[in-house]
């Protein structure tokens, strides 16, 4: 309900098609990484996404050699999390989350990612939330400000919209690497020897 009636079209439409939810999450970090790059000044739409889906997507940990011996395929960013945790200002979000994903139930991958992908999402909500309001108000300040003379191109619906997603990017981006690639990264790359 949250969607435009484009993006919701969109979405009915790979989802008709049988395309996973976690293809679809992958190609909007793909999508959202591009405009990072390009710095585009408009709001991310699923018509965006749409010719980053399929694509492949590197996570963290993509090129590194994995444990087969591990008994999740997650252990990597379990480990990782733990070893951020020790230096981070704020650790307890980041042991909670490794908590969290260590207690996710083996199964099939589209499962064991959705699950996955909702903890890290629901880390990143908390993320902001847990900022202030004068520090979120300082978060889009800065990006409105960066906007320079586009925003005054800009209709206030779509300001407001580009603003809260760079102020709310610029937070996530502290955690790059806890992502759907990374999570799907993960569970492509691991073969356990005894199944």
């Amino acid at each position: 309900m949250f969607l435009s009636s484009s993006d919701a079209m969109h979405l009915m439409a790979w989802l008709d098609r049988g395309v996973e939810v976690c293809e679809i999450l992958r190609a909007i970090e793909r999508a959202a990484d591009a405009r990072k790059k390009k710095q585009s000044r408009l709001p991310l739409t699923l018509g965006q996404v749409k010719r980053h889906l399929g694509k492949p997507t590197r996570g963290a940990f993509s090129g590194q050699s994995r444990s087969s011996s591990s008994h999740s395929p997650l252990e990597p960013l379990i480990h990782r999390l733990r070893e951020v945790s020790v230096t981070d200002s704020a650790p307890r979000p980041l042991i909670d989350l490794a908590v969290a994903l260590a207690g996710v139930p083996s199964g099939p991958a589209p499962q064991v990612g959705r699950q996955a992908s909702a903890l890290i999402r629901d880390f990143h909500v908390c993320q902001w939330d847990a900022l202030t309001e004068a520090e979120r108000e300082e978060c889009r300040v800065r990006e409105r400000d960066r906007l320079g003379d586009l925003g005054n191109l800009l209709d206030e619906v779509a300001l407001t919209a580009i603003v809260e997603e760079n102020a709310r990017d610029t937070v996530r981006a502290r955690y790059g690497w806890l992502s759907v690639a990374t999570i799907w990264d993960l569970l492509e790359s691991w073969h356990p020897e005894a199944m």
